[in-house]
C-alpha cells in the first residue's frame, strides 16, 4: 500500500515536474536574470512564511485518532491562516518601502504579492493534509499538475507581454490557487466527504490546547524554509539581483528533485507512519526502507549533475546562465540531504518531537546565514557557497542519522548502505567525468550520454536489488494483464 500510494503521488509529481523542468528553459530566455532575482527574493520570502501561516495545526491533521478531531483541526488551521495574513498585510502596507531597499527590490509593489502567495500556500498545505487524511493520493497528484502546469503557462504569457517581474509572481500565485481549487473540487467528489462533520468551538479550543506543541514550535518550520530560502534574498542584499537570480536557477534546478520524489515520499511516509503509530506498530522497517531508496534515487544522479553542470546549463538555459552551473558544483551535497530531509522530516510531527525540529531549525538556519555573511566582508561567492554547503551538509547530515537512530534502524544497516551508495557514486562519478573531458565542447552529446548513465545506473541498481525486481516483474504483469498482452 505505502509503495503504491508513493507511486500515485510520484507519477503526479513526475509529470508536474517535468512541465516544469521543460518550460524553464523558456522562462529563462524570456526574462532577465534581474527579473528573476527579483521574483526568487519575494517568492523566497513567502515560502518561509507559508510552513507558519497555520502555525502548523495543519501537520497535527494526520495525528487524530477521530475524523471529527481532525476535522476541527483543518478549521482551526484556516482560521489561523486567516488572522496571519491580516498581520502579515498590515506589515507589508507600513514597511514596504524599507523592505525593498533593503532587500534591493525596484518596485515596492511587488511585496503585496508576500502576503497573497502565503494566503494561498498555507490553504494548499492545509487541504493537502486533509487530502491525505482522508488518503487521496490521485486527487493531491492532479492538484500537483495543474498548479505547476497554471503556474509556468501563467508566467511564461506574462514574460511574452513584457510585464516583467510580477508576470513570475502571478503565475506563482496562480498555480497556488489552482492547487487549492483541485484539491478541493477532488475531495468533494469522494461520497463521504459530501457528509457534514460538526464541530463545536469548544472542540477548536479543546484540540488547540491538546496540539500547542505544534503552534508553539511551529517557528521551527520557518526556520528550516528560511534556512534553504535565505541565501537568495542575502546574495540580493549583499551582491546583486543578478547574482540572487543565478543562484536562484540553481537552486530551482537542484529543488527539482526534491519535489518530484521527496514531496512524493514525504507525503506517503507521513500518512504511512502516523497511522502505524496511531496503532503503536514499529516504524523502523519502513523508515529503513525509505533511507536505503532515498539514497539510491539521489546520490549518483545529483553526482553527474554536479559535473557535467557547468558545460550544460548554458546549452539548456541560455549563454547569461552559465555561472549559475558553476554554483550547483558547490551547493549539489546540501540538496541531495535536502531531499532526504523532505522525505524523513515528518518523523518530528509523528514523534512529536517539535521542541527538537526547533532547535534543529535555529541551527540549520544559524549554519546558512553564517555562511552567507561573509559575503557583507567581502568574501567572494565561491567562498561563501563552499563554507554554506560544508556547513550544512554536516548539519542535515547528523539529522538525518538522529531520525534513523530514534526509530530504532540498526548502525550497521546504515553504514551498510552508505558504503554501497559510494562505491555507485565513485564509479559512475569516474565515467560520466571521464566522458566529459573526451567530449569537451560538444555539450549535446555531454548531455545525452550522462542521462544515458543514469538510465543504466537505475537498471543495474533494480537488476541487483530483490525488492525491486520483483516490484518491476509485478508492475509489468498488471500492465500486459490490462491491456490483454
Amino acid at each position: 500500500m505505502f509503495i503504491r500510494n508513493t507511486a500515485v503521488l510520484a507519477g503526479g509529481n513526475i509529470l508536474a515536474q517535468l512541465i516544469s523542468v521543460a518550460l524553464i528553459p523558456v522562462i529563462t530566455r524570456i526574462y532577465s536574470t534581474e527579473q528573476f532575482g527579483e521574483f526568487s527574493i519575494i517568492a523566497a520570502i513567502a515560502m518561509m512564511l507559508i510552513p507558519i501561516s497555520s502555525l502548523r495545526y495543519n501537520a497535527a491533521i494526520l495525528l487524530p485518532d477521530k475524523i471529527e478531531d481532525s476535522k476541527a483541526l483543518l478549521y482551526l488551521s484556516i482560521f489561523v491562516n486567516f488572522n496571519v495574513i491580516a498581520v502579515l498585510l498590515l506589515i507589508v502596507w507600513i514597511f514596504n518601502i524599507e523592505i525593498a531597499r533593503l532587500l534591493g527590490i525596484g518596485d515596492a509593489s511587488l511585496l503585496y504579492f508576500i502576503p497573497a502567495i502565503v494566503l494561498l500556500g498555507g490553504y494548499q498545505i492545509i487541504a493537502e493534509a486533509w487530502a491525505l487524511r482522508k488518503k487521496a493520493f490521485i486527487t493531491i497528484s492532479i492538484a500537483g499538475i495543474g498548479a505547476t502546469s497554471g503556474d509556468r503557462l501563467i508566467g511564461i504569457v506574462s514574460g511574452v507581454l513584457s510585464v516583467g517581474t510580477i508576470g513570475l509572481l502571478m503565475g506563482r500565485a496562480s498555480g497556488l490557487m489552482i492547487n487549492v481549487l483541485f484539491t478541493i473540487i477532488g475531495l468533494f467528489k469522494q461520497k463521504e466527504e459530501k457528509n457534514l462533520i460538526l464541530v463545536s468551538i469548544s472542540d477548536g479550543f479543546r484540540l488547540a490546547k491538546e496540539y500547542r506543541s505544534f503552534a508553539l514550535y511551529s517557528w521551527a518550520a520557518m526556520t528550516q524554509q528560511m534556512a534553504r530560502q535565505a541565501p537568495i534574498f542575502m546574495l540580493g542584499m549583499f551582491y546583486s539581483s543578478v547574482t540572487a537570480g543565478l543562484y536562484a536557477l540553481c537552486f530551482r534546478v537542484l529543488a527539482e528533485p526534491v519535489q518530484i520524489l521527496g514531496a512524493a515520499l514525504g507525503r506517503s511516509f507521513a500518512q504511512r507512519a502516523a497511522e502505524d503509530k496511531r496503532n503503536n506498530k514499529d516504524i523502523s522497517g519502513i523508515t529503513s526502507k525509505l533511507f536505503k531508496y532515498l539514497l539510491m534515487i539521489i546520490v549518483v544522479p545529483m553526482v553527474i549533475l554536479a559535473i557535467i553542470a557547468p558545460d550544460v546549463f548554458g546549452l539548456i538555459f541560455g549563454d547569461k546562465w552559465k555561472e549559475s552551473g558553476h554554483y550547483v558544483q558547490f551547493v549539489a551535497p546540501v540538496f541531495m540531504l535536502t531531499f532526504m530531509l523532505r522525505s524523513l522530516g515528518s518523523l518530528f510531527d509523528v514523534l512529536r518531537k517539535q521542541r527538537d525540529q526547533f532547535v534543529f531549525g535555529l541551527v540549520m538556519l544559524s549554519a546558512s546565514v553564517g555562511s552567507f555573511l561573509l559575503g557583507a566582508f567581502g568574501y567572494n561567492i565561491e567562498t561563501v557557497l563552499l563554507v554554506f554547503s560544508v556547513s550544512m551538509t554536516l548539519v542535515i547530515g547528523s539529522r538525518i542519522l538522529w531520525f534513523l537512530r530514534m526509530v530504532g534502524v540498526d548502525f550497521f544497516h546504515i553504514l551498510q548502505v552508505l558504503g554501497e551508495t559510494l562505491i555507485n557514486a565513485l564509479i559512475f562519478g569516474f565515467i560520466v567525468y571521464y566522458l566529459s573531458q573526451i567530449l569537451s565542447g560538444n555539450d549535446v552529446a555531454l548531455l545525452l550520454i550522462s542521462a544515458l548513465v543514469v538510465v543504466v545506473y537505475f537498471m543495474q541498481y533494480i537488476y541487483r536489488d530483490a525488492y525491486l525486481k520483483e516490484l518491476v516483474a509485478k508492475l509489468i504483469v498488471s500492465i500486459r494483464k490490462k491491456h490483454n498482452i
